[in-house]
């Protein structure tokens, strides 16, 4: 009986949540009535926090309640798998129906962009705007503007997301094609590695090129999630994949290449097949170290065709619409000291010291770059995990590495003056949000396109299969 009542409780939820649709209300909430100056203004207060995904959350809140004496926070985690994710998906919108949702929690167990869930969810700009505190200096605000739906911030990133591509600049005209940008777009690219002639010189767009790659960074043009919008059966669409799968090394498996080292060598072979690299910085400030010139010396955000830069924000937080103005004010504070005061024990081993998830995997991985939204965390990101990246990374025995490794150590913060110096430029560019698509929608589009890729499928199978699959997908989720 009980799981019966649930169950109806969740479809009750589900028409309630798209009866209005998914366009969120204006902004109402223009001050904020909190006394920040009292004398210990958290005293007493408890804040309740459910997260989705594990990033040492758990001390931080210990490190805020022995700063913070006379202060709670309780913690729900979700982050075990990814049923139990999904079980917090359930429980945290049942308990907005019910007016016994967490305080603060993962904006992955709602949909903020829902009208309905809208209102049920307070605005973090007032807060911030109150808080002595929250110095606009000290912050990437672009991140917020890109977030902000209606001009209602309703989920705070802890972090966002973007992509890198380095342009190989041994190819004659590389160089003079890029100057002055600070950005491309995926379009750009692709123009370049035309007119350069990389189809006749037998070389490809980029070491992770595909058509899948293609469509996701142009999926805003053919699907928007929130108006339900697909419109894959068009002339576009089916131009896109074609020249995305005449330009594919053939070698290309259809899955990321990632690799946990920085490979010198790879990069050189790759500089005699590709355009370009879905890059890191770590490969810029290696070589400056190495004093050697690198192949893929100039990397550029991907942005929009309005030059801003394409994110997707990682972990954010959304806060409850009910709670007391003093528990709200309670989050912004612990949230801002999340992204301060990263407590390190020296007692714990190097890889379990990460405060987040963002220096080996976002310093490393090409596919993305991950961007603290604080100035001070973001330093300290970059120097601390270099210290861990240069004792991962140069002591596995690679030839060059076991005889370099010691003057990398000596020098590692050569590596985070080279490193910060783009991250704060690109952090300060102005962003948009990406058109991003839950998984099981991304998986279906990945897996329709494969077929494609494999020739299993014609151009215009592909693009009515998708609109086919998509539309049925969306129906489901209403």
């Amino acid at each position: 009986m009980k799981k019966l009542l649930r169950i109806l409780a969740v479809i009750s939820l589900a028409s309630v949540l798209a009866a209005c649709g998914d366009v969120s209300t204006p902004n109402e909430e223009t001050t904020f009535d909190f006394d920040w100056h009292a004398e210990n203004p958290f005293y007493g207060e408890t804040l309740t926090v459910a997260t989705a995904f594990n990033f040492n959350i758990r001390r931080f809140a210990q490190a805020y309640m022995q700063a913070n004496p006379g202060v709670t926070i309780e913690l729900i985690d979700y982050s075990r798998d990814a049923a139990r994710r999904e079980e917090g998906r359930e429980e945290i919108g049942l308990q907005l129906m019910t007016g016994d949702a967490p305080i603060m929690f993962a904006d992955f167990f709602v949909n903020y962009l829902n009208a309905d869930v809208a209102r049920m969810l307070a605005d973090w700009r007032p807060i911030m705007n109150s808080d002595p505190n929250f110095i606009e200096e000290d912050w990437f605000m672009a991140p917020f503007d890109a977030m902000a739906v209606d001009g209602r911030l309703l989920s705070f990133p802890f972090e966002i997301r973007y992509t890198l591509l380095s342009a190989n600049t041994t190819i004659p005209g590389m160089t003079e094609a890029l100057e002055g940008r600070t950005g491309i777009t995926y379009a750009e690219a692709l123009q370049i590695y035309l007119d350069l002639g990389g189809p006749e010189m037998g070389m490809f767009m980029d070491d992770n090129f595909n058509v899948n790659q293609a469509v996701q960074l142009n999926l805003s043009q053919f699907l928007d999630i929130p108006t339900r919008h697909v419109d894959f059966v068009n002339d576009e669409f089916i131009d896109l994949i074609t020249t995305a799968r005449r330009h594919t090394d053939p070698a290309n498996n259809f899955d990321w290449v990632m690799s946990d080292v920085v490979d010198l060598r790879q990069i050189e072979e790759d500089s005699r097949h590709y355009f370009f690299r879905r890059d890191n910085v770590l490969n810029m400030s290696i070589y400056n170290i190495f004093e050697t010139e690198n192949p893929f010396g100039i990397t550029l955000p991907f942005v929009n065709a309005h030059g801003e830069v394409m994110i997707i924000p990682f972990q954010g937080f959304v806060l409850n619409a009910g709670a007391t103005p003093a528990q709200q004010a309670l989050a912004m504070d612990f949230i801002r000291f999340m992204m301060i005061v990263p407590p390190l024990d020296p007692n714990l081993p190097d890889d379990a010291q990460d405060p987040q998830i963002v220096g080996r995997r976002g310093l490393q991985h090409g596919m993305w770059l991950m961007l603290p939204l604080h100035r001070s965390f973001l330093e300290f990101s970059v120097g601390n995990n270099h210290q861990s990246l240069i004792r991962w990374n140069f002591t596995w025995g690679n030839g060059w590495r076991l005889r370099d490794g010691m003057r990398l150590v000596e020098e590692w913060h050569l590596l985070s003056e080279i490193i910060l110096e783009p991250m704060q430029a690109w952090g300060d560019m102005p962003m948009a949000r990406s058109n991003t698509a839950p998984g099981f929608v991304v998986d279906a589009i990945e897996e329709i396109l494969r077929q494609f890729h494999d020739g299993l499928i014609t151009a215009e199978a592909a693009a009515n299969d998708l609109q086919n699959r998509i539309t049925l997908i969306l129906m489901e989720m209403s």
